[in-house]
């Protein structure tokens, strides 16, 4: 259904702050739904949240997470100011749906191939300057605070064996190898690897899809529903690997731009872009390299894999790979 939902439609229509006058379906969302509205104040977004996806607990967490969203706008970080009601950023219609309104940010998605330096450089500014932002906030109460390094650790290993013990003739000859190649990685990363890791609060869906970019450089980021305290170079491996690997192999201008743009505001040298890269691969691991993702071509999910399959393959040659032109 493109039209905007009638229980949502009343319940802005009687929010005279909004003053809300059409609305268009867009693309985006995985099970959420999207619309442009046109309002008396200009464009903006509502954003209907999954009933399949999302229960009460869920939507508790994500309220806490667009709070902090908040909080960063207030401050001038570049992301979509959100309209709340009675104080709460989540709205909910007598229907009982739930969705959200923020502004609509200017600006449009990169790719790979199509980001330049420049804005890569700007994207990794942008990045230290969200990490601070998070880290002036208060973490009790935060999902995932306090973080148990060793239990992330031991659910890796746990993972591993279940599916090594699992695998089956059967299974397509990719995964297979895909499950016996994380030993070694894993093995690797227990040297001490998670020490060095820095923790604190962090976007945990740094993608493309949610980084809005003028030719100058970032215009918005947007979607902090997964804002979460984790692991802070997580943000930055998946940033560097969505814009900098090219037609299979690394773009070393491009990621290198990224960590002078984040070294301008915060510490980060080449050798720690190589450990968050490797810190991305280890921590997807678990999500894309599953049998099903073998069989059939999942659109953005077998991008995902094909990034994990390409760091599994250089996990050790990274630090080498970022010095390259």
């Amino acid at each position: 259904m493109d039209f905007l939902p009638q229980d949502i439609w009343t319940d802005l229509q009687n929010d005279g702050a909004i003053g809300l006058q059409t609305a268009a379906r867009i693309p985006g969302g995985w099970l959420n739904r999207l619309w442009r509205a046109q309002t008396d104040a200009g464009p903006r977004l509502i954003k209907q949240y999954s009933p399949e996806r999302f229960d009460e607990k869920k939507l508790r967490d994500i309220e806490s997470a667009l709070q902090r969203q908040r909080v960063l706008w207030e401050n001038g970080f570049p992301c979509p100011k959100i309209f709340p009601a009675h104080g709460r950023a989540l709205r909910v219609s007598p229907l009982l749906t739930t969705y959200l309104v923020t502004e609509f940010c200017p600006g449009k998605n990169e790719t790979a191939e199509t980001i330049t330096p420049a804005q890569m450089a700007d994207l990794g500014r942008v990045c230290a300057q969200m990490h601070q932002a998070f880290a002036a906030l208060p973490c009790q109460g935060v999902k995932g605070f306090p973080l148990r390094v060793q239990s992330v650790r031991d659910a890796l290993w746990e993972n591993y064996r279940q599916r090594r013990q699992a695998l089956s003739p059967e299974d397509p000859a990719p995964y297979r190898q895909a499950v016996l190649d994380q030993e070694a990685l894993l093995r690797w990363a227990d040297g001490g690897f998670w020490a060095r890791m820095p923790l604190g609060i962090a976007h945990e869906d740094f993608t493309p899809d949610n980084l809005l970019f003028t030719p100058q450089g970032v215009s918005a980021v947007i979607d902090f529903d997964r804002n979460q305290y984790s692991f802070l170079w997580h943000d930055i491996g998946r940033a560097i690997i969505s814009f900098a690997l090219e037609k299979g192999g690394l773009n070393a201008r491009k990621a290198r731009a990224f960590v002078r743009g984040y070294a301008g505001i915060a510490p980060l040298t080449p050798a720690d872009a190589a450990d968050a890269l490797r810190l991305c691969c280890l921590l997807e691991l678990t999500w894309w390299i599953q049998p099903a993702m073998f069989l059939h071509d999942a659109g953005k999910a077998t991008r995902y894999l094909n990034e994990t399959l390409w760091l599994m393959a250089h996990f050790f040659k990274l630090d080498a790979l970022l010095d390259g032109e």
